[in-house]
């Protein structure tokens, strides 16, 4: 009996590390974040005057809010809304029909909103041996967002680009890793460090709702829109548990009564009955 008491004992001993380290989501749980948004050069033209080139994008940020549910087995789905800025300074290309001037000057910025379902997996690091409070995610989303743009084409070239002001809609996919930093002595709580590659579809996809024109009413064709995103986050989870507090009985049998009489006092190295 003794002998046997003893091995539950040391193996309640050895899980209890496990259990203050796991960050496994299972429920509910809420994530916020922010940080800077770096926008590739995207396509634009204009056919009516002849103008094409890319618009050189510059510093930017970005925001997310999101909610979901973890399974339990580090599979979490979630839905999230996106805003994100950039800023704007040269358009590079050809401008006019005869193609006057290489570059002019592109004052403004962008901006997207709109929501994402995202779908997640954390990866347990305890199952390679690896006991930190550090859980590591992958996932990928889709959803749709929305795109306006204020310009002001600087140019001198009067048959060019001109200023335009509108927003369109279109799909937008992501891909997301990152990794999840559990707070000690807050149970659910975890800072978050991501990288996102977000893209939205161009005007010219078939799948955009609206269409972008200049102030003279020219219609005006968008590139696809790629994203580069370095987010810190913080993510609580509602139903984590916290650890057990040093000196509480583990209960290492239990009779039919549902009682337990035995249990491990971490207090001591020996076994108490009750």
């Amino acid at each position: 009996m003794r002998t046997r008491t003893a091995l539950l004992a040391m193996t309640a001993l050895a899980a209890s590390p496990a259990l203050a380290l796991a960050s496994t989501i299972t429920g509910p749980y809420v994530d916020l974040g922010g940080g800077y948004n770096l926008t590739q050069h995207q396509h634009m033209s204009t056919p009516a005057t002849g103008a094409t080139g890319h618009l050189h994008q510059m510093d930017g940020y970005t925001g997310y809010l999101s909610g979901g549910w973890g399974f339990g087995n580090g599979l979490r789905v979630e839905v999230e809304g996106i805003y994100a800025q950039s800023y704007n300074t040269i358009f590079g290309g050809k401008h006019g029909k005869n193609g006057q001037t290489p570059r002019s000057r592109a004052n403004g910025s962008n901006q997207g909103y709109g929501g994402l379902i995202n779908v997640l997996y954390d990866i347990d690091l305890a199952q390679f041996g690896i006991d930190v409070p550090v859980t590591p995610f992958v996932g990928i989303g889709a959803g749709y967002m929305w795109e306006k743009y204020h310009l002001h084409d600087g140019s001198t070239v009067s048959n060019g680009m001109k200023s335009m002001s509108r927003t369109g809609g279109g799909f937008a996919a992501q891909a997301i890793v990152g990794a999840a930093y559990d707070i000690p002595g807050v149970p659910g709580l975890a800072v978050t460090t991501q990288y996102r590659f977000l893209t939205q579809t161009g005007s010219q996809s078939g799948v955009n709702i609206g269409s972008y024109k200049d102030t003279a009413g020219n219609r005006v064709h968008t590139g696809t829109r790629y994203q580069h995103q370095f987010i810190l986050g913080l993510r609580y989870a509602f139903n984590n548990a916290p650890p057990p507090p040093s000196g509480s009985r583990s209960c290492c049998r239990s009779s039919p009564e549902n009682t337990c009489p035995y249990y491990i006092s971490s207090s001591s190295t020996g076994i108490s009955q009750t």
